[in-house]
């Protein structure tokens, strides 16, 4: 379907330029639903910084995953379960 319609290809394109602005952060979720990020030396934060290269290869990550989030495929479990429900 995305290689034979234009149109398809253009939804994931723009799915995927808009991801691409995206910042990623190691945070905690709030009480109050706020999301406090985590200090710059913080594990969890040194974690992140280094997802793809940093910055740079982050947005190409998230730009590429853009057209996952648009175009359906199939996914699920590769093996089925053996006990009968």
């Amino acid at each position: 379907m995305y290689p034979a319609t234009p149109e398809v290809r253009f939804a994931a394109t723009y799915m995927a330029n808009g991801m691409l602005g995206a910042t990623l952060y190691a945070g905690r979720r709030a009480d109050d639903g706020t999301i406090e990020p985590a200090p710059d030396g913080h594990r969890a934060s040194e974690i992140v910084q280094q997802i793809a290269g940093g910055p740079d290869g982050q947005a190409k990550l998230l730009g590429a995953f853009g057209k996952h989030l648009t175009v359906p495929v199939r996914a699920g479990p590769s093996a089925a379960p053996t006990a009968k429900c």
